[in-house]
Formats: structure tokens, sequence, C-alpha cells
């Protein structure tokens, strides 16, 4: 499992990266998580009934120019970064500004059906009470609950990818998206990712047995 960290313009590598997907140099089925956070996470002091979430989108290799040229479509009258808080009627200055409530609303309806028309998209995200993490011994800083919240994602697209593989029967691969931060949290996060999947302590699942027999313990495909 790859990290692309990029700015979400999808120039440069990524695309380079996605063209030998497609044009066959890669053999390999492959799929793509796109991630995003919900802000960065307070500090311990501020920790109260706050919480992170780290969205995403798995897409397929085959059905990402499909949903590259709906999404597209659906975005053409945005002025800019298309961001969900800009939907709310106090945002002012931002991509949607130009646009009424009618025409923000079926842009926010585009959007949306672009993703779930499609079977083959999935959803998954998963939700950190920033305070309870700090309860955590292991947990000190806000890049400890970024890293807390990345393991949780990646770890079920990890889940993801075994059934894959498990039901095709051949193994499946997967390349993690991430927006860009600040120079030190790429690093930070480049050097969180290659400690997860290089350790001894492989993503592991528990698969419960057919007719109530025990569980067994399996090594998800890296």
């Amino acid at each position: 499992m790859l990290l692309v960290i990029v700015r979400f313009k999808f120039t440069g590598g990524l695309l380079e990266l996605l063209d030998l997907t497609f044009s066959g140099q890669w053999s390999v089925p492959l799929y793509f998580l796109f991630l995003d956070e919900s802000g960065t996470p307070p500090n311990p002091e501020k920790a109260a009934s706050k919480y992170l979430v780290i969205g995403g989108v798995i897409i397929p290799e085959g059905a990402w120019h499909g949903v590259a040229k709906d999404f597209a479509k659906a975005t053409a009258n945005v002025d800019g970064e298309l961001k969900w808080k800009y939907f709310g009627t106090g945002n002012k200055n931002n991509s949607l500004s130009h646009l009424n409530k009618e025409e923000k609303e079926q842009v926010r309806n585009d959007v949306f059906r672009t993703l779930t028309s499609r079977k083959a998209v999935k959803l998954i995200c998963c939700v950190t009470s920033v305070e309870a993490a700090y309860q955590r011994p292991t947990i000190v800083n806000q890049d400890d609950v970024y890293h807390l919240t990345y393991k949780g994602v990646t770890e079920r697209f990890q889940y993801f990818l075994q059934d894959a593989t498990r039901v095709t029967g051949q193994p499946q691969y997967g390349i993690v998206v991430s927006d860009h931060r600040m120079s030190n949290d790429d690093a930070k996060l480049r050097k969180r990712h290659h400690e997860l999947i290089d350790t001894t302590e492989l993503y592991t699942s528990t698969i419960p047995a057919p007719s109530g027999g025990d569980s067994r313990e399996s090594v998800l495909a890296r």
C-alpha cells in the first residue's frame, strides 16, 4: 500500500501514476483511497468534546475516469476549491459565493450522485474523540491524534483489500492519496505510514469461522 501526498489539483506525479495504471503498464488490480481530514486536532488543553474525522473515498482504477468526468461536470460552476462548509449561508467570498441557494443545492446533489451511483465506489471514515485519545499513554500531542485516526482509516482500507483478494482469488493493491499539509506534517505522515506497513506487527483482522466455529486471524494483503 503506497502513500501519495499531493495538492488536490491532480497534477504532476499523480497524473503520471494514473497514466501508468490506465495505459496498462501496471497489470495489477488497483484501488485508490482519497483521504481528507476535518481539520487540525486541538491540543490536550482544548480537547474537551472535540472530534477528529478522517474520511475517504475508495475508487477502483476501472471507475476512475468515469468518476473524474462526472465530478468535473458536477463542479463546472465551482470557482476554485470545493469545501463542504461553503454550502452554508454564512460563508462569503469562496468558490460558491456567486451561486444562489438552488444552484448550490444542485452542486451538492450532483457531487453526491457521482459517488453513490456507483456500487464500486465505497466511503470510509474514522471518528476519534480527541478527549478520549489523550487519555491513552501513547497519545501526547496533535500529531499522535492525527496518526491514530489515520491508522484506523488505513486499517479498514486494508480490510477492504483483503476482502477483495479473497473474493477474486488474486492480490489487490491500494494507493492512499492524501492532501498536502505542511512540509513537516507530510514528512511525519510518510514516516508513520511506512512504520505501519513495514513493521513486523502486521495489520490483521479476525474473521468469524462458518457454523460458529473458532475464529481465525488473517494477515492482510499489503
